[in-house]
């Protein structure tokens, strides 16, 4: 879907760009990183596009939704939040089985 054609606000701004190349492509630096992060990828695509449509051609905005950098900027959140979210559910799992363990004495 190429939302640049669409009648977005301010359609030349690069947050319709990014979403687009990250719903295209997925993250550029590495494919099984891609592969792995891609259902957040899907959510920060629809968040863009959420926020373009809210905030698209308003000043005080213009320096995050059309920053030069955001594409780049974006990528490197998703992989940081995926690596947060991973170590979460990973120190769940340890929780839950330390719990499963004791209860079981």
């Amino acid at each position: 879907r190429n939302t640049m054609s669409n009648n977005n606000p301010c359609p030349y701004w690069r947050v319709w760009k990014t979403a687009d190349d990250l719903e295209q492509n997925g993250l550029s630096s590495d494919i099984e990183l891609s592969k792995d992060c891609q259902n957040l990828t899907e959510r920060v695509v629809k968040i863009l596009r959420r926020w373009g449509n809210q905030w698209a051609g308003q000043g005080e905005l213009q320096s995050l939704l059309n920053k030069s950098a955001l594409q780049h900027e974006v990528e490197e959140s998703i992989v940081a939040t995926h690596s947060l979210m991973k170590w979460l559910d990973q120190r769940q799992m340890q929780s839950t089985k330390k719990c499963e363990e004791q209860s079981a004495e």
